[in-house]
């Protein structure tokens, strides 16, 4: 008896100690003539078992159930499910620019000043996991307009598709991120290379992640230029492929090659075509009285290597369009313009430059007398005009010049992963299609950038 009335203590313990209601056995217990007997208690220790359970699951459901906020350099400002099915990150990129003319005389449209050039809050995630969005607007320059919107579905590393407004597959610098690029400005090439555009697209990695691949239809935009509708019936299709032939995550010292080609091909008539400008942003190439009248193609070779502490990052584009004049003799010509560059870097404090930006090993800290990352970087580049686009009458020979040549020169301070200094020089020499015409004077520029980044 004595056992039993331990039994049942202990029991009616459980219970309280769980937070489980009472279960009537007092008065049986304090009944000395009606004692429980061992099928009944086993009965009831079994309920209670099965409550307890049910209360654990419970609380591993509610764990499972509520999101996780993560605040990191490297992933954001994230909120997700704890089971992977929804995510979004938010995005921002502030960039506050200055120039100023060095010597020599300046674009009076374009005078020096501070500006900024970027201000991009945007935000990016996934429902699922496979059906990824972005989304992000840009407020820089005193301007409003709509960089990333697009939707993804990724079924497979393989093949993915893609909807919406994106960058163009096409440019080496156009699709590094703006966050990373080298310099303030881009290089000569990317006044070729198409910017943002709407379309579809299909794109993905195989042979294990070492080929990268894009194919687009696009509604087609003018060269260095960004659309959000078209203004005929006909689309432009672009394609790239991107390998990393010595890719291998266990080198220390080949740390990243990237070789690759990409193309655009399509049929326009009647848009307006686009000048080419200095990185002051002046205008040193416009067409006079003319619209494209068939055919336009790009093509692109380009490469980027990163080796110990350096990096060298190439790339070359062509655009072939057939052109008409709308004045007088009408004339038609198929005319070639194009483009290169080469940029190189090399951080002084030993840290591994990549395409996607650098975390330095060292982030600023004035407590701990660490002072980030320190790089210096040099680019060259140049841009010829078809010289029948003079000779024919699709320019003026007098206010355009046939070439342009760039050399740029600076330093990169980045105090952390998302805060990057920047200054440099570039001076722009030009050329005229005549020997008779005067010579655009040479552009000298100071720039300078603080950004934020995550």
């Amino acid at each position: 008896m004595k056992k039993i009335k331990f039994g049942v203590a202990v029991l009616l313990l459980l219970a309280g100690g769980l937070g489980f209601p009472a279960l009537g056995y007092a008065d049986e217990v304090a009944d000395e003539e009606s004692p429980p007997t061992i099928d009944s208690l086993s009965a009831q220790l079994k309920i209670l078992q099965r409550q307890y359970e049910i209360q654990q699951e419970d609380q591993a459901a509610k764990i499972s159930d509520a999101p996780v906020l993560t605040a990191n350099p490297k992933d954001g400002f994230q909120i997700k499910a704890a089971n992977g099915n929804f995510n979004i990150r938010f995005k921002g990129l502030i960039q506050s620019d200055a120039k100023f003319y060095a010597s020599g005389q300046k674009d009076s449209a374009i005078p020096g000043s501070f500006y900024a050039k970027r201000i991009r809050p945007g935000f990016e995630g996934s429902l699922f996991k496979f059906v990824d969005f972005a989304f992000t607007p840009d407020f820089g320059n005193g301007a409003t307009s709509l960089q990333d919107a697009y939707i993804d579905l990724k079924f497979a590393p393989e093949w993915n598709l893609r909807t919406g407004k994106f960058k163009t597959p096409f440019g080496l610098e156009r699709l590094q991120s703006s966050a990373s690029t080298l310099f303030v400005e881009l290089g000569l090439p990317s006044s070729i290379a198409p910017n943002y555009d709407a379309g579809i697209q299909l794109y993905g990695n195989v042979w294990d992640a070492k080929l990268d691949y894009a194919v687009a239809v696009l509604n087609g935009v003018s060269d260095g230029k960004s659309a959000d509708l078209d203004t005929n019936d006909s689309r432009e299709f672009a394609a790239r492929l991107f390998a990393y032939p010595l890719k291998n995550p266990d080198s220390d010292y080949i740390h990243e090659l990237g070789v690759g080609v990409a193309a655009t091909w399509g049929n326009k008539k009647g848009t307006n075509l686009s000048g080419y400008v200095t990185p002051a942003q002046a205008t040193f190439f416009s067409y006079s009285n003319t619209q494209p009248n068939g055919n336009n193609f790009r093509f692109s070779p380009q490469f980027y290597y990163y080796i110990g502490s350096a990096g060298i990052l190439g790339e070359y584009a062509l655009v072939q369009n057939e052109l008409k004049t709308t004045t007088g003799n009408i004339t038609s010509a198929t005319l070639t313009n194009q483009s290169w560059q080469v940029a190189v870097n090399y951080f002084l404090t030993g840290e591994t430059p990549s395409f996607k930006g650098v975390t330095p090993a060292d982030p600023f800290d004035l407590a701990k007398n660490t002072w980030g990352a320190w790089e210096l970087k040099a680019r060259y580049g140049e841009l010829t005009i078809d010289p029948d686009t003079f000779s024919k009458g699709f320019a003026s020979a007098t206010a355009s010049a046939s070439k342009a040549k760039e050399l740029a020169l600076g330093i990169n301070w980045h105090l952390n992963k998302n805060v990057k200094a920047a200054l440099e020089y570039e001076r722009t020499t030009f050329e005229s299609a005549i020997a008779s015409a005067t010579s655009r004077p040479n552009e000298n520029l100071v720039l300078s950038r603080v950004q934020v980044s995550y």
